[in-house]
């Protein structure tokens, strides 16, 4: 097992956006490696948007999107013609494909949530948005995955949640030779011996349980490290956040921003 600290996190943090940026591929200790990202688990945006935020009409291209919302409200609309208000259980995944173009706000009050990056297996594939409600669960719930999910994905990545008090959790398994990435959005768990807090996380084929240790919110996904992906996407096609790229972004989200 593998652990990436919420110390780890590229953090861009501005008083009406906050970005904290964690790529779950630096938990091996290599930073000289050319690919940050955890197979096709490129990263995810642990992001705060303040209420009164837009973050105004811009595009993706394939890129898929997940949009998993703990804290307050957020307004999405898009060139498909979607407008949806996402709040905790309920959640949406955006398939960029071939061109998609989205606006995002936060009218009513802030949002605490991921928005997480995943390259899809092939690019300029239709595009496509979904969105899924969800029931509340004493145990883990199937999130997004490439089949039998809520939000079907274009990859080998599947996504399971937890919210819970205390206990010990077997991970879910959905196939042979999947490779858990587990994060805390929230709380404190133990994992194989070792205490992860808010924002911190692990990878690694040895994890089959963890064991929550205050009130938290946990995030699973088993991914398939082998997947055939396309980095044709701007954002999940990015190998790692020099701060070059970075500082480029958070300019790009900052002009975005009425």
């Amino acid at each position: 097992m593998d652990i990436f600290r919420h110390s780890d996190s590229f953090d861009k943090v501005g008083s009406r956006i906050e970005f904290r940026s964690q790529w779950p591929g630096v938990a091996d200790g290599n930073v000289d490696k050319e690919d940050y990202a955890f197979g096709p688990l490129q990263s995810f945006d642990h992001a705060t948007i303040r209420k009164g935020t837009v973050i105004k009409m811009h595009e993706h291209k394939n890129d898929e999107i997940i949009s998993y919302l703990v804290d307050g409200q957020f307004v999405h609309e898009d060139s498909a013609g979607s407008y949806e208000t996402l709040a905790h259980n309920r959640y949406m995944l955006m398939s960029a494909g071939d061109s998609l173009f989205h606006q995002e706000s936060t009218p009513d009050m802030d949002a605490e949530m991921l928005q997480i990056f995943i390259r899809p297996r092939e690019a300029d594939l239709a595009p496509n948005v979904q969105f899924a409600s969800y029931e509340s669960s004493d145990d883990f719930r199937y999130i997004a995955g490439p089949a039998h999910a809520p939000l079907i994905v274009r990859q080998r990545v599947w996504m399971y949640d937890l919210h819970a008090a205390s206990g010990t959790y077997n991970l879910p398994t959905a196939e042979e030779g999947l490779v858990p990435c587990v994060y805390v959005f929230d709380g404190a768990i133990t994992i194989n011996g070792a205490r992860l807090e808010k924002r911190d996380g692990a990878i690694g084929a040895d994890i089959v349980s963890l064991t929550v240790e205050e009130p938290s919110v946990v995030v699973v996904f088993l991914v398939d490290l082998d997947a055939s992906v396309t980095k044709a996407g701007p954002f999940s096609g990015r190998n790692r956040p020099t701060e070059k790229i970075v500082s480029r972004m958070w300019k790009d989200v900052k002009n975005d921003i009425d």
